[in-house]
């Protein structure tokens, strides 16, 4: 089973409760239910279906919403993600040597980003999407045998060495999350808020 199998099993019961607030400046800027959130995955994981998109996929967003909605759809569409820190939280030259140091690790079939990344990819030749709803540029290569297991790849800070990716499957995110409801026993009321980026 991979996550989104386990997650969409887990929120049948409860499709229209709540799934995600997102706050900005303290109010209330949007929520969305079980039902909505899988709704809008779908929606995007079978318009990549049908350009049979999949392979590494750079994921550079700033809106924690479309962050989680975008990751899960890449997800669900058999793609890997690897999530990047957007330009403007970091400084060019850094997001720049970021960068070049994610290029010689993996061969990248396509982008999802903002308008204010898009152009430091521009000198990579590759298929930049602003929304997972207009995927009709993406040029496929699949240069790269994916792993079916592998959910997504995270890269390490690179505060103290060169930053590394380590290969993240679907198996070892539902352990955990196993893990977490063990030892917390969380009910269906109870609430997790976060105040990191999505990509942290």
């Amino acid at each position: 089973m991979n996550l989104l199998e386990e997650l969409i099993q887990q929120s049948t019961d409860r499709a229209g409760q709540k799934a995600i607030y997102y706050y900005e400046n303290f109010k209330e800027h949007r929520s969305i239910t079980y039902s909505e959130l899988f709704d809008e995955v779908e929606l995007r994981a079978n318009r990549l279906k049908e350009k049979k998109a999949a392979g590494f996929v750079l994921l550079c967003l700033v809106n924690p919403l479309e962050f989680i909605i975008s990751f899960l759809s890449l997800v669900r569409a058999g793609c890997v993600p690897v999530p990047l820190a957007p330009a403007n939280v970091s400084l060019d030259d850094f997001f720049q040597d970021r960068l070049e140091n994610l290029f010689q690790s993996y061969q990248f079939d396509f982008v999802v980003t903002d308008e204010i990344s898009a152009s430091f990819f521009s000198k990579y030749s590759i298929p930049v999407l602003n929304s997972l709803l207009d995927p009709q540029n993406i040029l496929l290569r699949h240069t790269e045998e994916i792993h079916s297991k592998a959910c997504f790849i995270q890269f390490s800070s690179g505060s103290t060495s060169e930053p590394k990716g380590i290969v993240i499957q679907h198996e070892q995110l539902i352990c955990n999350l196993n893990q977490i409801i063990w030892a917390q026993s969380p009910v269906a009321t109870d609430k997790i808020i976060t105040w990191l980026p999505m990509y942290h």
